[in-house]
């Protein structure tokens, strides 16, 4: 049974490694990177890795969110990582009113309902408020 995870009634036991053993962090980062470097769609120049306790972050910019998503899912497959924190910034192309997607994220964020309708509350009542 190909692709189970099970042959000839064993199940597979990839990924475990001795009690107490953990690559280093080290190990870890250099693979990381190798594996962001090989990529041929990611563009990694622009982007930090560091690794504490087998903890990963992601720093700097990116061209699209696409890009964003990749590393973080390549991240995923490597033996040993615990977790990511993704602070990739996707930058802003050229000529989108001079705003960072970074910046929409955050004004979108602060919960600033200026020229936006509260429609929720209005259509619960089913009071018409005109005169």
């Amino acid at each position: 049974m190909e692709g189970s995870g099970e042959t000839f009634g064993r199940r597979s036991h990839y990924g475990l490694g001795p009690k107490g053993y953990q690559r280093s962090d080290d190990r870890l980062r250099e693979e990381i990177s190798d594996r962001l470097m090989a990529h041929p769609y990611i563009d990694a120049s622009q982007v930090s890795v560091e690794v504490k306790s087998g903890e990963v972050t992601l720093e700097g910019t990116v061209e699209d969110r696409r890009t964003k998503r990749e590393i973080e899912d390549l991240i995923e497959d490597v033996m040993g990582v615990k977790d990511t924190t993704n602070r990739l910034r996707v930058q802003a192309p050229s000529g989108r009113f001079g705003q960072s997607e970074s910046e929409s994220q955050s004004w979108q964020k602060s919960g600033s309902t200026e020229g936006s309708m509260n429609v929720g509350s209005s259509q619960k009542s089913g009071k018409s408020h005109s005169s």
